[in-house]
């Protein structure tokens, strides 16, 4: 019942499962837990898992996504997560299963507010993707001007 709470945006039932003792942690048919649901949805929600004792913020879904990886790569605007994430100790160079770093999905995806926040967090600057391309290669493709004067400033080469 947590996940479906969570999927559909209810926090007010999902906190009031979490009281009533619902696992925080327990994983769906498909081996994801209430948070790499929650990073799609809502920072509230996030938060409130996190109160509530999600253990591992870099847990990972059944193909290897963390939870970082999930909000860099969603549709909707994630910087409100991502920073919730970090506060929480979510790894700044989680990488997906294919290699790319969350800087340069963040940068791939034009979360512009995101990438700055990860490189002003100690992501590697000079992260690169499975093709060896660096995360300032990805800026200026994006015509991301102030993500590219951040990671020079970091001293990304």
């Amino acid at each position: 019942p947590l996940i479906v709470a969570v999927q559909n945006n209810q926090s007010e039932s999902a906190q009031l499962l979490l009281e009533n003792g619902a696992a925080v942690d327990l994983p769906d048919g498909n081996g994801n837990v209430a948070l790499i649901y929650a990073v799609k949805i809502s920072p509230d929600i996030v938060e409130l898992l996190l109160e509530k004792g999600a253990t591992d913020v870099d847990s990972k879904d059944r193909y290897g996504n963390a939870a970082l990886i999930h909000a860099v790569s969603t549709l909707s605007s994630p910087t409100d997560i991502v920073k919730v994430l970090l506060e929480q100790g979510a790894n700044v160079n989680i990488v997906s299963p294919d290699g790319t770093p969350a800087l340069i999905l963040a940068i791939q995806n034009r979360w512009e507010e995101s990438a700055q926040l990860l490189i002003e967090l100690g992501a590697n600057v000079d992260s690169t993707d499975r093709y060896g391309n660096a995360a300032l290669i990805h800026a200026v493709k994006q015509s991301s001007l102030a993500t590219v004067k951040s990671l020079l400033e970091k001293g990304a080469s």
